[in-house]
């Protein structure tokens, strides 16, 4: 006697894995709609609904296609975060933040920019985090890249309590890096647009300390330091109870003592070459403009052994010259 088709469970397990595959395979087909097929407003919610669902491939290919598709500013503002979001959650944060960056220079009043704040600050803050490479320093360190989101960071978000935190951040790192000038801009900015920060006091001392790292010698060029003394003095003039107020005396007396030993080197030089006026002048710098400096004691014995006065100088000379922009 032939069995029933229904009472043969091979056949039936079959027939239920058969089915199941189909089924599987219809949810998978919904899912895998060709981009090309899907409009705009389809493209976006494809995108959002596959972040949501940890479908990271499929919600950054939507995303970009409606970045490329679109004209329209709503949607390509929804595009742009959520195809940040995407390439942070791949573990692109550059990527990521070239997405925010165009949200917030091209669509500064969206109302996807709050949501970005906190994302642009941890891109920054992890990339100046690294340490540098032990060879190359900052090259392959990707600090370079963090200063850059900070600057991002406190140009989009000016009044973020954070804000005064990326500047400084800037300003560290270039003053760690060496460079002084470009450091002198950015503790500026700290004093100048944060004067109640926490950084403020430092930023205010840093400003003076990074031109007179920035000095070569007195043998050289003096504007560094005359600027380093400008900015000590400013320093001990505006913040009566700063921090930092004995080593800024100090410094600015070491300063001094550098400036005038650098006019007395130009007196000598021209001692050497038996030119009065020259020897006057910079002998007459020192023992007037910096008077209790030991480079003016060994000026006004010179001046004493020659017979010379002080009526021919060049005091105005000793001032640092105007800086442009925003530093004065």
């Amino acid at each position: 006697m032939v069995e029933p088709e229904r009472s043969r469970p091979g056949r039936s397990r079959a027939i239920a894995a058969l089915l199941l595959s189909i089924a599987a395979g219809c949810a998978a087909g919904r899912d895998v709609v060709d981009i090309e097929d899907l409009s705009e407003p389809q493209l976006q919610d494809e995108a959002a609904r596959a972040l949501a669902a940890g479908e990271i491939d499929r919600s950054i290919d939507c995303a970009e296609a409606l970045l490329e598709r679109t004209s329209d500013g709503a949607r390509k503002q929804a595009a742009l975060f959520v195809a940040a979001e995407a390439r942070l959650a791949d573990g692109a944060p550059i990527k990521a933040f070239r997405h925010y960056q165009s949200l917030l220079r091209d669509f500064p009043w969206s109302p996807y920019v709050p949501k970005c704040e906190d994302r642009v600050w941890a891109i920054g803050a992890d990339y100046l985090a690294e340490k540098p490479w032990f060879l190359f320093g900052d090259l392959f360190s990707g600090r370079e890249r963090g200063a850059e989101v900070m600057r991002e960071f406190a140009a989009s978000f000016p009044s973020s309590e954070r804000a005064d935190d990326a500047v400084a951040a800037i300003a560290g790192y270039r003053f760690e890096r060496l460079e002084f000038e470009d450091a002198v801009a950015w503790w500026d900015r700290v004093v100048t647009d944060y004067p109640d920060s926490e950084w403020a006091d430092l930023a205010a001392f840093r400003r003076a300390e990074s031109w007179q790292l920035d000095a070569r010698g007195p043998a050289y060029d003096l504007t560094p330091l005359l600027r380093a003394a400008r900015d000590y003095r400013r320093y001990l003039s505006e913040r009566p109870n700063g921090e930092r107020r004995a080593l800024a005396l100090q410094r600015a007396s070491e300063v001094d003592e550098m400036i005038a030993q650098g006019e007395l080197l130009r007196a000598d030089l021209y001692l050497v070459r038996e030119e009065e006026r020259g020897a006057r002048m910079h002998l007459a710098n020192v023992s007037l403009a910096y008077p209790s400096t030991a480079a003016a004691a060994r000026a006004r014995e010179l001046l004493e052994q020659h017979g010379w006065d002080l009526s021919i100088h060049s005091v105005d000379t000793l001032q640092p010259p105007p800086l442009e922009g925003r530093l004065r």
